[in-house]
Order: structure tokens, then sequence, then C-alpha cells
């Protein structure tokens, strides 16, 4: 895991520094909605070299040499488009800027009740003589990854975010259900639906929070793209189904595709490949959706325990696993090495976590449990309308490519399905898709 959040951090300064390149001009304002903003942060700035500083530490002070010339490519597009608006403008001095402030929103709960989320949004602009922000192209939801950690939220730090954008562009980076401004709350982990209104609440709020900072408006042809990868890649498909089972709303906010990268878009599906398996790559997600299911369907689950679920060996260390998530100091790769240091073993299979019970299909507590992973089905029950671009691996060891076949036979020519050349595992997987974004959508 530590791969891919050193590679996204890349990428998410550089396509931070991405959002500079277009010419202003009036445009409409945005969709009108209700106002549900409570709060907007200090706006924060950053020219290419305090990101550069900030991503990659200062030069010569990375020994790695990916992330050392991943700091070179970054400052030389960030060089470039400075060059090119100092060609526009005509002057000499101007510097790229990284705008972004923090804001906190209305939403609702898993118990349909009002709640206060956070999240980060983020645009472009220029120094010279003052700070000038420009008009965005564009608005990117963009949904992030699997985190155990409060210090990796959009809110706290979004530079480690997923913000891949070309042009200058709107970032909405919203927080998910346990972290952030409810970082004391359980995440619903795959419960999609919660994070696709929690998502869409959080675009209203973060584009009323940027027009306060902001002094421009949207470009007349703007379009919302929704995307993400592993769990954002998940919450991107359901924000697309809501979009896409509320057409004034998607007409509204002039939604126009999603792009995502080996999100676990069933379920239930992902659950039972583990259990053909036996095991699988990330054994920390296994308490997560536990807990997300019986937080989100206490109906279907308040008969059963939680330590029903759990195998003996399990129970001796649930309290200290347990004690992580609800800390959320440990990221995901913190969190897994733990659970095998726990469990003495640095491959633990499904049987040294669940409960001959959770694994018994016919055993009343595994149908239920099933019954809430089938909830999150993203593949029945709409209708795509808008197009759907899927990117996969058929080798991922953590989200099986299952998912994205099953995505595509359901909504055939609605979707396109592109592989992972090198056919490589999840984390790699994850990784290729961010560089390909950022190169493609860079040029």
């Amino acid at each position: 895991m530590k791969k891919i959040h050193y590679l996204l951090l890349l990428l998410s300064a550089a396509a931070g520094m991405a959002v500079f390149s277009s010419c202003s001009k009036d445009g409409p304002d945005t969709p009108e909605e209700k106002n549900n903003l409570v709060e907007v942060s200090d706006i924060q700035y950053y020219t290419a070299d305090e990101m550069a500083d900030k991503v990659f530490g200062p030069e010569g002070s990375n020994a790695d040499e990916t992330m050392a010339e991943a700091r070179e490519q970054f400052l030389k597009l960030a060089r470039e488009k400075e060059a090119a608006l100092q060609e526009e403008y005509g002057t000499n001095g101007l510097a790229l800027m990284y705008i972004s402030c923090d804001f906190k929103y209305f939403s609702t709960d898993l118990d349909g009740e009002e709640i206060v989320l956070s999240g980060r949004v983020a645009w472009g602009g220029y120094w010279f003589f003052g700070i000038h922000h420009m008009d965005p192209d564009n608005i990117y939801l963009l949904e992030h990854y699997t985190i155990t950690s409060n210090d990796e939220c959009p809110s706290v730090d979004g530079s480690t975010d997923c913000c891949l954008v070309t042009g200058d562009n709107l970032l909405v980076m919203p927080d998910y259900i346990g972290y952030g401004a409810t970082k004391d709350r359980v995440h619903p982990y795959l419960n999609h639906e919660i994070a696709a209104i929690n998502s869409i609440d959080a675009l209203k709020a973060a584009v009323e929070a940027w027009k306060r900072n902001g002094s421009g408006t949207l470009e007349d042809d703007w379009k919302l793209y929704v995307l993400g990868a592993s769990q954002g890649a998940s919450n991107a498909l359901a924000v697309h189904k809501y979009f896409d089972t509320h057409d004034d709303l998607a007409k509204e906010w002039r939604f126009d595709y999603s792009y995502c990268c080996c999100g676990a878009y069933d379920p239930a599906l992902t659950m039972n490949t583990y259990y053909e398996w036996g095991k699988t790559a990330y054994i920390g997600a296994i308490p997560m959706t536990i807990k997300s299911m019986i937080a989100s369907y206490p109906e279907i689950l308040s008969g059963f325990k939680e330590e029903e679920f759990y195998s003996e060996k399990y129970l001796k260390i649930k309290d200290d696993v347990d004690a992580i998530l609800a800390g959320k100091k440990h990221n995901t790769e913190q969190l897994n090495n733990k659970m095998k240091e726990l469990l003495g073993t640095q491959n633990p299979l499904l049987s040294d976590i669940l409960s001959a019970k959770a694994l018994d299909k016919k055993s009343d507590l595994c149908k239920a449990f099933f019954e809430c992973l089938e909830k999150n089905n993203l593949t029945v029950g709409w209708t795509p309308k808008h197009q759907i671009h899927l990117y996969a691996s058929k080798s991922d060891d953590i989200v099986p490519c299952a998912n994205s076949e099953a995505v595509k036979n359901a909504f055939g020519d609605k979707v396109t399905l592109k592989w992972d050349f090198w056919d490589r595992k999840h984390v790699a997987t994850c990784t290729t898709w961010y560089l390909s974004v950022a190169i493609t959508w860079f040029t």
C-alpha cells in the first residue's frame, strides 16, 4: 500500500498544478441548489516548488529514483505551463498556484438523520503581484481510495487524494463518513448508497465554497466527471447510478461519465471470491466490512453479535484491531501488517479471521451477511444512461476482476472495459490507471 500512497501523492500534486492552463471567459453559474454549506476554512495557496517540496521532499532529499524522477517531471510540467501563461499574458514573473479550501456541509447519516461532513475543494490560479483565480473548465468529483488513517482524508491533507484532472478544473474531494468531521464514527465501508448521497451533497457544498473564495465562473461548456480507484471506483459508480436514476439532477449538473478503476462494484461477488480463494491480500477489509454492514443494516444483523463472525484465533486480537480501526492513526499497510503480526503469520487465511459459521453459506449468519452485501450490488436495479469507463486487471489480488466483468456483462455497450496490459495485481494496476489518466490528460 505504501507504493500507491506515494504515487497518489505524486499524481495529486501533478494534477493540482495541471489546473492552470486555460483562458478565462465568462460562463454560467452552476446549478441552483439548496445551500447545504455549513462552514468554509481559510484558503490555502501553494506554488509549484512548495507543492514539490511538500509531496516529494526538497531536491535531492528522496533516495527513491522513481520519486526523484517524478519530482523532476512535476516541476517540468509546471514550468511549461508557467511559460505558456507568461507568453499569453505577455509578462515575466508569473507563478502557478494551487488553491484549495476545506468545507463542512449538511448531508445524511446511516439512520437518515442530518449530519455535518467535511471535504476539500481545489482549483487553479497564478501569482502576479497578487493572487489571480482562473475560471474552471469542468468539475471533477474525485472519490478517494480506501483509507484507515484520518490523516489521509482529503480535508486533512488533500494532496494525498486522487486529484487527476486536466486544464483548469474544479476538484471536489469529499471525506467519507468516519473521517474528517466525523472521524469518531464507524466508516460505512462498501456501503455505496450512503457514499453516493454524501458525495453529491459534497459536490453542491464544494461549488458554493469555491464561489465564496474564487473570483470566476465556470466555462460555458463545462461538464461534470466522476472518478476513483479501488473503493473510490465503487463510490464513483454509485454516484453514476444516482445521477442516472435522477434525470433532473444529472441534467442540472451536466454529468458526462464516470471513470472507475478496480472497484468492488458487487461486494457479495467480491466476498464470494475471497471464500473461494480462502484468503485476500487485504485482510483489513474483513473487519471493516463486517463493522460497516452491522452499522448499515441493523434490521438484518441485529440478531447476531459481532463476535459470532470471528474465529477463536481472531477473537484474541479483536480488541487490538478494533482499537486501531477506531483510532484511525494507521494507514492500510500498517493495519494489514499489524493484523499479520497479531495473528502470527504473514499469510493469514480467511479461516484465521472468520468463524466456521461465517464461512458456512448455509448458516443464518452468513446468509444475513450476504444479504447486506447484495444491497450494494451496482450491477443490478438500474439502467445506465451515461457512459461508464472501467480499467481493471485479470490478476487483481484484492478486488477480483469479476467485478468489472459483471458491470460489462450487465450493461453492455454502455461500458468500456480496458484491461491492464501487464496484468498486474491491485496496487500496481491502480497506480497504472492513475498514471495513464495523468499522462493522457496532461497532453
